[in-house]
């Protein structure tokens, strides 16, 4: 055998010795187990949802997002504490660590672990706020007292085709009453004559509150 032949052989052979060495060291090490909630991600924001209630204010502008927590996951699986990475508005945020608070005092999670020890270890989730969010109306016993009069200001100045000044009234009359689906379904309908998609977030958000015809409109939206 040529003298270069045998050369690069054992070049091959050092450098298989070299990487099954490396293979081995490799598989010695006892990868980080991640802090688990059964169900999931998924699981832990459904669970969470279901105690969110939209924030008034957020209600009155139409904001929708999400919110990004940080959960810091003891060695017993508890919530230790809460912490807002991204944020989408003061109301949002205290609402998103009310939701999570109630889960302070239960062992829910499975703790993380290293080298096979429990440890303490962070957990990320997002949170939305959107249409199908929990919105808290009045009592169907308790009748509302609306403003007719600045609602029906909007709709004449909508009627003569001024949608930049209904806009405005039918906006006013959103942060006055929140909980009129009208309101959002009339100012979606001037934001759409603005700019076509501008009113979607308005239709969802009346659709949520009860308006059949806002939900039309929101499906044009998807």
């Amino acid at each position: 055998m040529p003298r270069q032949s045998i050369i690069l052989l054992l070049f091959c052979l050092s450098q298989m010795a070299l990487a099954q060495e490396d293979l081995d060291v490799f598989a010695s090490v006892d990868l980080p187990y991640i802090a688990y909630f059964p169900g999931g991600h998924l699981g832990f924001a459904e669970e969470a949802a279901a105690r969110l209630v939209y924030p008034k204010a957020a209600l009155e502008v139409g904001l929708e997002g999400r919110v990004l927590l940080e959960l810091e996951i003891s060695v017993e699986g508890k919530i230790d504490s809460i912490h807002i990475r991204q944020s989408l508005s003061p109301e949002c945020d205290e609402e998103a660590i009310r939701c999570v608070k109630g889960f302070q005092d239960q062992v829910i999670f499975e703790p993380g672990k290293i080298d096979g020890a429990a440890q303490p270890m962070s957990w990320y989730f997002t949170l939305v706020f959107n249409h199908r969010s929990k919105i808290v109306k009045a009592e169907p016993s308790v009748q509302p007292v609306y403003n007719y009069a600045l609602f029906n200001k909007a709709t004449r100045l909508y009627e003569a085709k001024r949608y930049r000044r209904a806009y405005k009234y039918f906006d006013r009359y959103v942060h006055a009453f929140p909980e009129d689906e009208d309101g959002y379904l009339y100012r979606g309908k001037a934001a759409e004559k603005l700019e076509q998609g501008r009113g979607c977030s308005d239709f969802r958000m009346a659709s949520a509150l009860g308006s059949s015809e806002a939900g039309q409109l929101a499906q044009r939206c998807e």
